[in-house]
């Protein structure tokens, strides 16, 4: 299945080639842009340079106009020259946006390097459809042979991104497949049933997809239908490998299997046992091999994503001790920095923009009116509040197909999981603290345990100033309660008690209370 909802547009990628499969397509939906490049503005600015000129090569590659690769890319074997390099690329785990920085960079270095081959070492159950069709344009729009090695498993996501290369090998026990979406509703913490009408309109975008990768790359685009449409048969040789009302995946023997329709293995090229096997097969064993290697700030980006819930519980945590103490401190700065490493891997991985960060400052800005400035808890406080829930929200929300402004509600199910969890998390640490905070080591340096009573010898500054209870005087203003009254030719702040008392009337102090002195009437 496809591991997390597919919140992605599901563009026909053959729109974008001049291929004759593309022009029969179904119209492309279009997808909301990617927010990457501000992201980088804001949080990695010494990368800002370097950023733009990386994003405007990809630009410039969009606008290429390339011919069927079927037809006119060499085989790797033809291309290998002299010392040129076989690049391997991992693709393991789920497939999400993180992932496309690092196979867009391993695409670049090939050609940089001007590489015989790159090789898709892939293990993976599936994942996100926006970053799947990035995938795909990537390695559609590149002249160098590429080739998947399913290492073991090419589910759902991966799948699809097998078939955007020009060959395909299986590793002995391996399968290929099952590469229908499987959507999530709210609160179900998995696949659960959505709109029925939704399902087929993601399903026939899907397949269309499929087949149109399939057609380009010159694998068999009724295997390539089956693998997502439900409602697909598919019979090789007499044999039913896929009944209708269910979906096909293929081990590594049906994969490559002569379709005695065509002659040709049905999809995979060729079974390999291992990589250095499959680059002898590939006629390259005298090329170096190269594997890349996932950068810290690639790697952290998608740890973030996976780690969302302990990011906004502690972040959460943070903001609430903040206002509980004096000041602005160690709570409040590690709580800021939680949520800003929150919105940082997830503007890595394409799901958060700009928009979610500015949402989530002002709502925290109207919070903090609401509890600074204004009295009680209203209007500022309950919008601030929604602001900051709706930003965290956001920014964990992949675009749809054909969506609106929001997505459907069958796709904010993880989202709100993950929110959920991070508030409860926040809650729950909260009262450990209040309940162990006293107690724990340092921090009990913070909290005063011992009281200062009278017996003691300790005495209120109060009771050195006079006028004590019973003490008269003479208001010299207007109590509207507060003002000033004479006692003894001292002025002293007094209250009453709600009343109106004009200037020039006989007063009592009736208590006294820290600072505040209370008259009435003489």
């Amino acid at each position: 299945m496809m591991g997390n909802p597919p919140l992605g547009s599901l563009p026909d990628p053959g729109k974008r080639r001049n291929s004759n499969e593309a022009r029969t397509m179904n119209t492309p939906i279009p997808q909301r842009p990617g927010p990457a490049l501000s992201a980088r503005i804001l949080l990695l600015l010494p990368l800002l340079f370097v950023s733009i000129a990386a994003h405007a090569a990809y630009a410039a590659d969009l606008n290429e106009t390339t011919t069927d690769p079927a037809t006119t890319q060499p085989e790797a074997s033809q291309r290998a020259q002299g010392d040129a390099p076989v690049l391997v690329i991992p693709v393991q785990g789920p497939i999400e946006k993180a992932l496309v920085y690092v196979l867009r960079r391993g695409v670049k270095e090939a050609e940089q390097m001007k590489a015989s081959a790159i090789i898709l070492d892939m293990d993976t159950p599936g994942g996100a459809v926006n970053a799947t069709e990035e995938i795909i344009q990537i390695l559609l729009r590149t002249e160098i042979p590429t080739y998947t090695y399913v290492n073991p498993n090419a589910y759902s996501a991966g799948a699809l991104i097998a078939f955007a290369t020009e060959h395909i090998y299986m590793a002995p026990g391996s399968r290929i497949g099952a590469a229908r979406p499987v959507l999530m509703s709210p609160g179900s913490g998995g696949g659960s049933a959505p709109d029925e009408g939704y399902q087929e309109k993601i399903d026939s975008a899907l397949a269309a997809m499929a087949r149109s990768i399939a057609q380009q790359r010159g694998h068999n685009p009724e295997v390539a239908d089956a693998m997502v449409d439900i409602d697909k048969e598919l019979i090789v040789n007499g044999k039913h490998l896929s009944e209708k009302g269910k979906i096909l995946t293929l081990t590594h023997i049906e994969a490559t299997q002569i379709d005695e329709s065509t002659g040709r293995p049905l999809l995979a090229a060729g079974v390999a046992a291992d990589l250095p096997a499959l680059i002898e097969q590939l006629g390259l064993g005298e090329s170096p091999r190269k594997t890349l290697e996932v950068t810290g700030a690639e790697q952290i980006a998608r740890w973030i994503a996976l780690l969302s819930p302990l990011l906004l519980g502690a972040g959460l945590l943070g903001i609430y001790l903040e206002f509980k103490t004096p000041g602005f401190g160690l709570f409040g700065a590690l709580g800021i920095l939680c949520l800003l490493a929150f919105f940082f891997g997830h503007m890595i991985a394409g799901l958060a923009g700009m928009e979610d960060l500015v949402i989530f400052f002002l709502g925290c800005l109207l919070l903090g009116i609401e509890l600074l400035v204004l009295p009680g808890f209203g209007i500022a406080g309950f919008a601030g509040l929604l602001l900051l829930l709706f930003s965290l929200l956001s920014a964990m929300l992949e675009s749809l197909p054909g969506q609106g402004m929001l997505p459907p509600i069958e796709f904010w199910g993880q989202p709100m999981f993950n929110l959920t969890t991070g508030i409860l998390l926040a809650i729950a640490a909260s009262f450990a603290l209040l309940q162990f905070l006293p107690e724990a080591g340092p921090f009990k340096l913070l909290v005063l345990k011992s009281a200062e009573s009278s017996d003691e010898g300790y005495l209120s500054t109060r009771s050195e100033i006079y006028p004590r209870p019973g003490a008269r005087g003479l208001s010299t203003t207007p109590l509207r309660p507060v003002g000033k009254a004479r006692f003894d030719h001292r002025l002293v702040d007094v209250s009453s008690q709600g009343e109106m008392i004009q200037a020039g009337t006989d007063v009592v102090v009736v208590k006294v209370e820290g600072n505040q002195v209370y008259v009435v009437r003489a």
